[in-house]
C-alpha cells in the first residue's frame, strides 16, 4: 500500500515509523569497532596512519584494516570504485578474520573518500535541482562512503540501469534503527543475505493517492532478529588537518559538559519549517536538565561572539551569542537574506570538549578531502571540528531536508541514554544508502561535569535611560553569585568596547577582577562614564565574568568563556547613538546611515520619524511620505515635518535646476525646534499647519528639490 507522506519543498519531509525490538544488545566495545585507513606501502606516516595510531593509543582493543591502495585519493570516487576499492576489500577482511559479526561499527579516517559519484550521472550532487530531478525519477544513487557501507554485504548497484527503481542503490534505503533509543544489537547477521529482502514503498500525493511523488526502500520484517542488527553504523575522523582529525578522539575523551552554563542552540527561521517541529520538542526534552536553551523561530540569526566574521549578513538580524555552545543546531545559511559565509566561524572560542554540531544545510559536510561545490555559504563541519568541535552530523551531497538527523533522539540517547556517540548519532537518521556522514569518536559517551556557581552581573540605573556621555553617569554593577563560596573566591572581568581610563574608570582602579568574600553571594563596584569632548559614534561597554586566565576545569574552554550574562553600558555622544543603542543592543553596532532592516531608509531617517529600523515593514515606503512630503504652490514650496523635535537631526531642503546631474544647494534648513533658515533671496512663511511651512525660492526657469537629513555631531 503506498504510503503517505507530508511534503515540503525544497526540502522533502517525511517521517518514518521505526518498530524497533531490541535484542541481544549490549554496550558497544573497541572490540566492536574496525577503523579503516588508507596507507599506501605501510608508510606509518600518512594521516591516515596517523589517526589510526592516536586512536590505538586511546582504545587498545579496536581493530584496524589498512586499504593500501595508492590509487585511491580523499574526496569523490565513482560508484565502481567504492565497490572495487573500499567495499569489496573491507568485505574480504572480515572474512579472513572472521570480524563479519562482531564487528558493528566502521571508524573511517582521513584520507578515505566521502562522495560517491550518481552512477549514471556523475558528480551532479553538487546541485540540488539536479538531484531533485533524478530523485524524482527515483534514479537518485549518489550517496556518501559512510552511508553506503551501513549496508556493506547487499550488492546495491545489481541491476542498475538508468530506471527509476531498477536497483537497491536507486534513491535510499529506510535506517532499521532510526528512533531506537537502546544500544545497538550485538552482533550482524550475515551468513546469509539472501534472508533479507527489500520492498518498495511508494509516497503519493496527499490530493491525488493515484500520483506518486517518490519512491525508496525498506528492509521487511526478518523472523530472526530485529531489522536493526542487519546493518553497521559508521563514524569518521578526518578535518581540514590530521591534528584535526586525532583531537576529536582528545576532546571526546576530556568532555564535560555543564548543564548549567553550556548552551543548547535551536534556531529556526520564520521562513523555514524543514525541522517538523524538532527544535520544539528538542527544547521542551532538555528543558528539565539545561538551563540555556536558546530556541528561536524568527528571522534572526544565532552566530557567535565574532559576528563581525559574517559581516557581509544585515546586522540588525545578526543575534551573538555568548556562551559555551554544547548543541548547535541551526537552519545556518537558510537563513534569509545576505551572505552567511564564515558564520561557523563566529563561534571560536566558544567550543567546549562535546560540542555537537547539526545544520539543516544541504553541504555542510561537501568540503572533507579538499571538495568544493555546492554553497560556500553552508556553515561546514570541517570547519566546526577546526575551531574546536567534538561531534558532527553532515552531509556529502544535496540530502533535503528528510535527511537530517533529528535533534530529540540524537540528544535524549547521547545526554540520558547512555548510548555512544555512533548509536545516538544513527538512531537519529532516518535514511541510509544516502548522504550522511557522522564525524566523532564513535564509543564517546556523554559525561557531565558538576556545574560550577553562576555568577551574574546587573547595573543600575537602568541602561533604558537615555544617558550621553557628557552626563558623566556613574553605574553600580553588582555581582551575584548562586551559591555562597566557603572562602574568598575571585572572579576575573573582562571589560570590551570601550577604553578604561580614557572612556570609563571603575572603584577597581586598573584591576581587572574582584573579590567575592566567603559566605556572601553579593558585591558591587562602580563604573563612572568619562566625556572626552571627542564624536566617537557609539562605543558600548561590555562588561563579562571570565572562568579564569585559563581551562581549569578541563571543559576545553578557557579565558574568553563569560559565565552567566554580560551587562552593556552605553557610551553615546548624541541622542541618536543612544536610539540606535536602545534598539539593537542584542545586535552588533549600528551607525546612523545603516540600513539593516533594507528598507531603503537609512537608521537616520527612521529616528527622525521615530519609526522601528529593525523592522522592513515600519514604516512602509507611503508613510514616510506621509510624514515628510512636499508640494508644489506656484513658485513655492510646500513643506510637511512629522510632528517631532530632533535636536540633533537638520532637515535641509535643497533645490537643483538640472538632474542631469544634480547641482544641490540649500533651500531652507531647519534644526530641532528652532526656526527655519533660508539663504539670501528665499523666504520662508509658515504654513496652514504646526508643521507646515512654505518656502519660495528665487525665480527659475525650472528647479528640482529634494530632502536630506543631517546628524548634528554634538560631542
Amino acid at each position: 500500500m503506498p504510503h503517505r507522506l507530508p511534503l515540503l519543498w525544497g526540502g522533502i519531509l517525511f517521517s518514518v515509523l521505526a518498530l524497533w525490538t531490541p535484542m541481544l544488545n549490549a554496550a558497544l566495545t573497541p572490540a566492536n569497532v574496525l577503523l579503516i585507513y588508507n596507507d599506501p606501502g605501510n608508510t606509518g606516516s600518512t594521516d591516515g596512519a596517523l589517526i589510526k595510531d592516536h586512536y590505538l593509543a586511546a582504545y587498545p582493543g579496536v581493530h584496524t584494516f589498512n586499504l593500501n591502495d595508492a590509487n585511491l585519493s580523499p574526496g569523490r570516487v565513482t560508484y565502481a570504485a567504492y565497490e572495487s576499492q573500499i567495499r569489496d576489500p573491507i568485505r574480504a577482511h572480515l572474512n579472513a578474520e572472521n570480524l563479519s559479526e562482531s564487528v558493528r561499527v566502521f571508524l573511517l579516517t582521513k584520507g578515505i573518500p566521502h562522495q560517491i559519484e550518481d552512477i549514471n550521472e556523475g558528480p551532479i550532487g553538487t546541485s540540488a535541482g539536479t538531484t531533485q530531478e533524478i530523485f524524482l525519477d527515483d534514479n537518485a544513487t549518489l550517496a556518501s562512503v559512510d552511508s553506503e557501507l551501513c549496508l556493506l554485504w547487499h550488492d546495491l548497484a545489481s541491476g542498475e540501469n538508468n530506471t527509476g527503481m531498477d536497483s537497491l542503490a536507486d534513491n535510499f534505503v529506510t535506517n532499521p534503527y532510526f528512533d531506537a533509543r537502546t544500544p545497538l544489537p550485538a552482533s550482524i547477521l550475515i551468513d546469509n543475505p539472501l534472508l533479507i529482502s527489500f520492498s518498495e514503498v511508494d509516497v503519493v500525493d496527499e490530493d491525488d493517492e493515484e500520483t506518486v511523488l517518490f519512491r525508496y526502500w525498506e528492509i521487511d520484517d526478518t523472523p530472526l532478529l530485529d531489522e536493526a542488527g542487519l546493518i553497521y553504523l559508521t563514524s569518521r575522523l578526518d578535518g581540514n588537518q590530521v591534528s584535526d582529525a586525532m583531537a576529536l578522539v582528545d576532546r571526546a575523551a576530556g568532555m564535560l559538559l555543564d548543564q548549567k552554563h553550556f548552551a543548547i542552540v535551536l534556531d529556526e527561521t520564520q521562513s523555514g519549517g524543514f525541522d517538523e517541529e524538532d527544535y520544539a520538542d528538542t527544547a521542551a526534552a532538555l528543558a528539565p536538565q539545561w538551563d540555556q536553551i536558546l530556541h528561536d523561530t524568527s528571522g534572526d540569526f544565532f552566530v557567535g561572539d565574532l559576528a563581525y566574521r559574517v559581516s557581509a549578513y544585515p546586522s540588525c538580524h545578526l543575534l551573538p551569542i555568548r556562551s559555551p555552545i554544547a548543541l548547535l543546531a541551526s537552519y545556518g545559511a537558510n537563513h534569509p537574506g545576505g551572505n552567511h559565509t564564515e558564520w561557523v566561524w563566529t563561534f571560536e572560542g566558544q567550543v567546549p570538549y562535546g560540542a555537537i554540531l547539526n545544520t539543516y544545510e544541504s553541504f555542510n559536510g561537501i568540503e572533507f578531502g579538499n571538495q568544493t561545490g555546492g554553497s560556500a555559504e553552508h556553515g561546514q563541519v570541517a570547519d566546526w571540528i577546526a575551531i574546536g568541535g567534538t561531534f558532527g552530523l553532515g552531509h556529502v551531497w544535496e540530502p533535503f531536508a528528510l535527511a537530517v538527523g533529528r535533534n530529540e533522539v540524537l540528544t535524549e540517547n547521547f545526554y540520558q541514554n547512555d548510548l555512544t556517540w555512533v548509536e545516538a548519532a544513527w538512531s537519529s537518521i532516518q535514511i541510509i544508502s544516502w548522504q550522511n556522514i557522522v564525524l566523532g569518536d564513535p564509543l564517546a559517551k556523554a559525561i557531565f561535569t558538576s556545574p560550577a556557581p553562576t555568577v551574574t552581573l546587573s547595573t543600575a540605573p537602568d541602561t533604558q535611560q537615555l544617558v550621553l556621555e557628557g552626563d558623566t553617569a556613574v553605574y553600580q554593577v553588582t555581582l551575584q553569585i548562586d551559591t555562597a563560596p566557603t572562602s574568598n573566591l575571585t572572579v576575573p572581568l573582562r571589560f570590551a568596547g570601550a577604553t578604561l581610563s580614557e572612556d570609563f574608570t571603575t572603584s577597581l582602579g586598573s584591576a581587572t577582577a574582584i573579590t567575592i568574600p566567603a559566605n556572601t553571594t553579593a558585591i558591587t563596584f562602580t563604573v563612572s562614564i568619562l566625556d572626552d569632548m571627542s564624536d566617537e559614534g557609539l562605543e558600548i561597554l561590555d562588561i563579562a565574568v571570565m572562568e579564569s586566565v585559563a581551562d581549569t576545569n578541563g571543559d576545553g574552554i578557557g579565558e574568553d568563556y563569560h559565565f552567566g550574562k554580560s551587562v552593556q553600558i552605553p557610551i553615546a555622544d548624541n541622542p541618536i547613538d543612544w536610539w540606535l543603542f536602545d534598539h539593537f543592543r542584542r545586535h552588533p553596532v549600528q551607525v546612523a546611515s545603516g540600513d539593516c532592516d533594507g528598507d531603503g531608509f537609512n537608521h537616520l531617517v527612521e529616528y527622525f520619524v521615530d519609526s522601528d529600523p529593525s523592522n522592513r515593514n515600519a514604516p512602509s515606503s507611503d508613510n514616510v511620505l506621509d510624514l515628510l512630503e512636499g508640494a508644489m504652490r506656484n513658485a513655492s514650496v510646500s513643506l510637511t515635518l512629522p510632528p517631532i523635535s530632533r535636536e540633533d537631526v537638520r532637515l535641509l531642503l535643497e533645490t537643483s535646476p538640472t538632474l542631469a546631474p544634480p547641482v544641490w544647494s540649500i533651500a531652507a534648513q531647519k534644526q530641532g525646534s528652532a526656526p527655519w533658515l533660508s539663504p539670501v533671496g528665499t523666504t520662508t512663511d509658515s504654513g496652514e499647519g504646526p508643521h507646515e511651512v512654505i518656502v519660495t525660492p528665487p525665480a527659475a526657469d525650472r528647479a528640482f528639490f529634494q530632502f536630506r537629513l543631517e546628524q548634528v555631531v554634538t560631542p
